[in-house]
């Protein structure tokens, strides 16, 4: 349905846009990690970091998303009757 691709295409903007306010660091880790399917491990190695660090900005950058996307989300849900 035409809607539903106008919806999509809202949210991949809106996603690509959440994702240029985080800091490079963020943004490496939460591709590696959530698109790439990285371990924390390994995201750790490519990155030159501690797994610890990888962890902070992981949490950071979820957050930061959520917040971000929350409003469109709440937007982009069918109302419950």
């Amino acid at each position: 349905a035409p809607e539903v691709e106008y919806v999509a295409q809202e949210l991949r903007g809106k996603v690509a846009e959440a994702l240029q306010s985080l800091s490079e660091r963020q943004r490496q880790v939460f591709i590696l990690r959530e698109w790439r399917g990285m371990s924390i491990k390994e995201t750790a190695l490519t990155l030159g970091c501690s797994e610890n660090s990888v962890k902070q900005h992981h949490f950071r950058a979820l957050r930061e998303l959520r917040n971000q996307l929350a409003e469109v989300w709440e937007h982009a849900q069918p109302t419950t009757p």
